[in-house]
């Protein structure tokens, strides 16, 4: 049976009186919790509670809970433009390579798609994209699918429907673009396109990071992972659905600028908050940013 709806003041008492929370200033909490939902907030202490007794550990406060929340906010925030960055570019990538080795209009020839049923299915997404775009580039080419080329197309298509398009190209323009744009073996890219729009969308729409295992799994090059195990230890492992993973992969996406930049960002993020974050709780091991610096 669903319990019921419990107000502000009453959220506040359960997680005082059955929980065992410290909450030093009532009114505070209240207002928190009418802008942001107790169960969002659960996701951030729930590591914190005894699951038995479902009490919170000693010494746990609701400022503590709060600035976790607010760490994460500002994790997605720092992570947005870079993940923007690795978009752009990977639009980039494919118009590029389809307009110059096959031809403006070729991403409308079935014979460099693998799966005919995703041809069907894409070519009927692209054209209803096409037909409702209202950008000047798109109305330039008179809302037609069969006139507008790949570099106006790809401007219009989401970041997953560009993930899905590149592993469904034969494997010969995956090889080429993983390549000449990546440097990365085509198997490396379409994991990582197909990682990078999830992380995206989690961080779009308020989704937890902190001590999440993400739903999308990301492989990480061999490279990589021996660095990782010279500064972590063969006892460490990348676990492939948690943030750490994930920020490995950005490597091969960014520039050196773009990676330097990012790292700097997140050490600076990590020592914000040090009296509550602890880094593996999203794959982070000690030496990070050794590892960082390495690969």
């Amino acid at each position: 049976m669903t319990k019921p709806a419990k107000t502000f003041e009453e959220q506040v008492d359960i997680l005082v009186n059955e929980h065992g929370l410290i909450v030093t200033d009532r009114e505070k909490a209240i207002e928190v919790l009418r802008r942001i939902n107790y169960y969002h907030l659960r996701g951030y202490y729930i590591h914190w509670m005894d699951a038995a007794q479902q009490k919170f550990m000693p010494g746990i406060t609701f400022d503590m809970i709060c600035s976790l929340q607010q760490f994460d906010m500002d994790l997605r925030c720092t992570l947005i433009p870079y993940l923007q960055k690795i978009e752009l570019s990977f639009r980039t990538a494919i118009a590029y390579h389809i307009a110059t080795v096959h031809g403006p209009m070729e991403h409308l020839n079935e014979n460099i798609y693998t799966d005919r049923e995703y041809f069907l299915q894409f070519r009927e997404k692209l054209k209803k994209e096409v037909e409702e775009s209202r950008e000047l580039f798109i109305k330039h080419h008179g809302n037609d699918v069969e006139a507008t080329p790949i570099w106006a197309c790809v401007e219009i298509l989401p970041f997953g429907s560009l993930a899905f398009m590149y592993k469904n190209f034969v494997l010969k323009d995956r090889q080429e673009i993983a390549k000449t744009f990546y440097g990365v073996d085509e198997r490396l890219l379409c994991s990582y396109i197909n990682a990078m729009p999830y992380l995206r969308n989690v961080c779009a729409h308020c989704g937890r990071l902190y001590s999440k295992w993400l739903t999308s799994s990301v492989r990480i090059k061999e490279d990589t992972r021996v660095v990782v195990q010279q500064y972590s230890g063969s006892g460490f492992t990348v676990r492939p659905n948690l943030l750490f993973a994930y920020f490995l992969a950005m490597r091969d996406l960014l520039t050196d600028k773009e990676w330097r930049s990012l790292t700097d960002e997140l050490d600076a993020l990590f020592h914000k908050y040090g009296s509550i974050v602890k880094p593996m709780r999203i794959g982070f091991p000690r030496r990070w940013k050794d590892i960082a610096a390495e690969i």
